[in-house]
């Protein structure tokens, strides 16, 4: 529904004679002519739909949906800091410089004091360099699959779907008048990973289109088969890398992300971040640096993580949910036995408390798919994977006598 027609509903007295719009909106009914145009453009059913399947069921249930590890970080700990006040709105030097030192670790050379900007998780990484690039309307390409953090930033704007492998001639026909090209490599949520002919490929797109790259790099901390490559190797001129600890160091309370590239792109962002709201915590940007600073904090659970990727592989191809060992992260991209992501996710909680994430949410490519995370320890992991069990050998068990 198009931006004007939105607003001419809400504005106006015709909300409560929309055909099933006043019982979805419910308590929200009396201030929607309130609203924004970015809060009416919102894509609210997937709102919704995070909404209900992230929320907290009970001590009993186990959580294989959220996108975050759990397990013990080992640089949690952090000095008093003597600055008052509030933060630089580019982040403390300090963390900048653990997150050069970091990305330099991995290759890529940057400029902590000029080409770094700290935002609030990724999540806020993302949202700021779609305000800073991506005007209402303007074309955004999208890898299928990819995370639902993308789709909501990308609200007010032309998604165009590619495979992540693409012919030359489908890759060109989207990338034509687009503003954004978007790369997660390590892809969440199959754990594959581009090669470099594949990168190299995108690249020559991007610079023949005079297209921007947003590269997600947010699990390269947990790439099991191979050393990631970065696009930034490629289109170093073009693109804005994100990352945060969320993944890698297991500090999603922290909300520490953060964007590096060209300067005088990183300088754009960081207007967008004003004009929204600029500043990270300062205790968790210096705690934050302190785990960065820890080299290898994080190998031992990654080594963890890669031996038991085979063990779930094996336990959900035997339950009849087909999937492939991922290449990295921790995360498990499943084809169920029938029906869609979103109705098998809502039956296996209801009836054996185990939440996971439906697989619609990822893109058009994600119908009938759910994600499942193993990123947890090996005990609430193994009663999970018990409980799916379970559940599905009972469903196989009745099918034949429901089906008479």
């Amino acid at each position: 529904m198009r931006t004007w027609i939105r607003r001419l509903i809400a504005r106006t007295v015709l909300t409560r004679f929309v055909p099933g719009l006043a019982k979805k909106l419910g308590e929200h009914l009396s201030t929607v002519h309130h609203w924004s145009d970015d809060l009416l453009t919102a894509d609210w059913p997937t709102l919704a739909l995070l909404d209900d399947i992230l929320r907290e069921g009970g001590p009993d249930e186990i959580d294989f949906a959220s996108g975050s590890p759990r397990f013990e970080n080992l640089a949690t700990t952090h000095k008093r800091l003597e600055e008052r006040g509030l933060p630089p709105v580019a982040g403390l030097p300090i963390l900048r410089g653990a997150v050069a030192r970091y990305l330099a670790a991995g290759g890529y050379e940057v400029c902590p004091g000029e080409q770094i900007l700290i935002t609030p998780g990724a999540f806020g990484a993302v949202h700021t360099i779609f305000d800073a690039f991506v005007g209402r309307g303007e074309a955004v390409v999208l890898p299928d699959p990819v995370a639902p953090l993308y789709t909501l930033a990308a609200r007010s704007a032309k998604v165009r779907w590619v495979q992540t492998v693409t012919s030359r001639k489908q890759l060109a026909g989207a990338m034509r008048g687009a503003k954004l090209l978007v790369v997660c490599s390590p892809n969440n949520p199959t754990g594959a990973m581009l090669g470099e002919a594949e990168l190299e490929h995108l690249a020559w797109h991007a610079r023949r289109s005079n297209v921007l790259i947003l590269s997600d790099e947010s699990f390269t901390a947990f790439a099991h088969d191979a050393e990631p490559l970065s696009i930034s190797a490629y289109a170093p001129e073009r693109t804005l890398v994100v990352g945060s600890v969320s993944h890698s160091h297991a500090m999603a309370w922290a909300r520490v992300g953060w964007i590096a590239g060209p300067r005088p792109l990183v300088r754009a962002c960081m207007a967008a971040a004003g004009l929204r709201g600029p500043f990270v915590s300062t205790t968790a940007q210096q705690t934050a640096a302190t785990a960065l600073g820890v080299l290898d904090a994080t190998e031992p659970y990654r080594q963890d993580v890669e031996r038991r990727r085979d063990y779930v592989s094996e336990q959900l191809n035997a339950m009849g949910l087909r999937t492939q060992k991922p290449a990295a992260g921790y995360f498990a991209w499943c084809k169920v036995p029938a029906g869609s992501g979103i109705e098998f996710a809502r039956r296996i909680r209801q009836t054996c408390r185990v939440r996971l994430m439906p697989g619609e949410l990822f893109g058009p490519s994600g119908v009938g798919r759910v994600r499942l995370t193993f990123g947890h320890d090996a005990g609430r992991l193994h009663e999970g994977l018990h409980r799916l069990a379970g559940q599905l050998v009972c469903e196989r068990v009745r099918l034949p006598v429901e089906s008479r």
